[in-house]
């Protein structure tokens, strides 16, 4: 534990700005997930998803998970291991499509 300290002080992983950011868009990840199964289970109980369902924001959404998890998004990591460690993992951009996006 003290090496993960030491190296989080030399890199600078534990500047304040640095931490805010990380803590912001991991809240921002969990509100998006958040409002994605709010949108999802309304439609359902409405029984109107596939009636709906090219209208809902849901892809929109599902995107914007994905471009955080690119590496050239700022915090990617923090991002992947968020998603990963709550379960959401497989919305995470895959290795070959991010390579495929820096092509």
């Amino acid at each position: 534990m003290q090496r993960v300290k030491r190296s989080a002080e030399i890199y600078g992983l534990n500047h304040p700005s640095i931490v805010g950011k990380r803590k912001q868009l991991m809240r921002e990840l969990s509100q998006l997930l958040e409002a994605l199964a709010d949108t999802l289970v309304a439609a359902k109980a409405s029984g109107t998803l596939d009636s709906v369902a090219d209208t809902l924001p849901v892809d929109k959404q599902l995107k914007f998970i994905e471009s955080k998890t690119k590496r050239s998004s700022p915090y990617a990591l923090t991002a992947r291991s968020y998603l990963t460690d709550n379960g959401y993992g497989r919305l995470c951009v895959s290795p070959e499509e991010d390579c495929e996006s820096i092509k």
